[in-house]
């Protein structure tokens, strides 16, 4: 019989849920009725209550644990002001916030359950300057700031009353580029605006200061669309843009790049950037459209991990094309893809680490029944399958070597399904 630490790793081989090589990131999909629009997601927020919202293509959805309720658009003025949601934000006064991609801005009251809209009009200066919105954000005074495509407004929900920045060619501290599509209010009250153009932060008074996006420096942001903005726990600004893979400003100011480069541990997946999430203080989550989730040490900017989608594994990511990534309130990692549903991953699940089989995973197991496992004195992990013989893992879970079935050739295995393994005391192995 194995010693407790090798009965552990026997355990996690059949009970627990996981990837390749031994990987421990398991996802579950969360059923959706059909007559729910969960198909194509586009961004995600948790209330003060605990609902989580989501943003989708057909509509705005509010999970409530066991069942989906959707609020759409329709000729209703008090109802949602466009289909296609593209950013949320709860405010401090318990309202939601939905930007949408040609319906204007809408505000949903919990109380009432309605929706107030916000809708450019071209013969009101004093309304939304686009019904194109993207990001949205709330500073310390309570405004609500807006990302569109024709520049930033900034809101007075007490009033009502909206404020035009745009870009001004005779100012070089206007906005950079009246296409904006990222904004976040970061912990030390400032406010960053992410545009076609690079990046900047509001000084007040109408001014914006360029931020590492200076056309002098080839290594900047200039002329880079900046469409995702997040900040850390460590207070570290992470920066994703639309083609030229992700960024990181840190502490001190300076800029460290994340480019494409699918082949090495210092690249990412895409250069198309979707979101950010921090799972831990030492491991950020980075969603691409089109590459699956890189997952990044913050400290260095190594990949550790690529999550791509694996249709022979059932908890891997259903698609590489990933429209929102979201970390709630409780820990659970929620995952929208790009026609491929809804998912969810609990990180305090990663108890077991686990050997999965798959034809893209060269370096897991040979055959999806494993169905028996030893742990060698040399910490060499011996694993038998119902089939293909055994496999040998190293102790720090990589794949050695394997042994398998050939009944005509001398000193291989006779049969393919192992039934029992056992060490001797000189070290020898003893196979069924």
């Amino acid at each position: 019989m194995p010693n407790r630490k090798g009965w552990w790793v026997a355990m996690a081989l059949l009970l627990a849920p996981g990837f390749a090589g031994a990987q421990d990131i398991a996802f579950r999909e969360v059923p959706v009725p059909e007559d729910v629009p969960a198909h194509v997601i586009t961004a995600f927020a948790e209330d003060r209550d605990g609902f989580l919202w989501i943003g989708t293509q057909s509509g705005l959805l509010r999970y409530e644990g066991r069942r989906f309720r959707v609020f759409g658009a329709s000729e209703d003025e008090t109802s949602l002001g466009g289909n296609y949601v593209r950013g949320l934000l709860p405010t401090r006064d318990g309202r939601l916030w939905v930007s949408t991609f040609g319906g204007g801005l809408s505000v949903f009251d919990p109380l009432s359950e309605k929706f107030t809209r916000f809708r450019h009009d071209p013969a009101d200066a004093g309304s939304l300057a686009s019904n194109r919105t993207e990001g949205l954000a709330e500073d310390n005074d309570g405004f609500v700031w807006v990302a569109t495509s024709e520049g930033v407004d900034r809101i007075d929900p007490a009033r009502g009353t909206l404020e035009h920045f745009r870009h001004d060619a005779a100012r070089p501290d206007s906005l950079l580029d009246n296409r904006a599509r990222a904004l976040l209010q970061r912990r030390d009250g400032s406010l960053w605006v992410g545009t076609r153009l690079g990046l900047q932060r509001y000084l007040g008074g109408g001014r914006f200061e360029r931020i590492a996006s200076s056309p002098d420096n080839q290594e900047s942001l200039a002329g880079q669309f900046v469409s995702r903005l997040f900040e850390d726990s460590a207070g570290r600004l992470f920066i994703g843009t639309t083609e030229h893979g992700a960024a990181l400003l840190d502490q001190e100011g300076r800029l460290r790049r994340l480019v494409p480069r699918p082949t090495s541990p210092e690249g990412l997946s895409h250069f198309w950037v979707y979101g950010f999430a921090e799972i831990a203080p030492d491991e950020i989550w980075i969603a691409t459209f089109g590459g699956g989730v890189d997952v990044i040490d913050p400290q260095n900017l190594v990949v550790k991990k690529r999550l791509r989608a694996d249709p022979t594994l059932p908890d891997a990511i259903a698609g590489d094309r990933i429209g929102a990534l979201f970390k709630d309130a409780s820990g659970l990692v929620w995952l929208g893809t790009w026609g491929q549903g809804l998912q969810v991953h609990d990180p305090a699940a990663r108890a077991f680490r686990a050997f999965r089989s798959s034809p893209n995973l060269p370096a897991g197991l040979s055959h999806p029944a494993a169905v028996r496992a030893i742990e060698r004195r040399s910490g060499e992990l011996w694993v038998g399958t119902n089939g293909n013989g055994i496999d040998v893992f190293s102790p720090d879970w990589q794949l050695l070597r394997g042994y398998r079935p050939a009944s005509k050739v001398p000193g291989a295995l006779a049969d393919g399904a192992i039934t029992c393994l056992a060490e001797g005391l000189d070290g020898s192995m003893w196979v069924a």
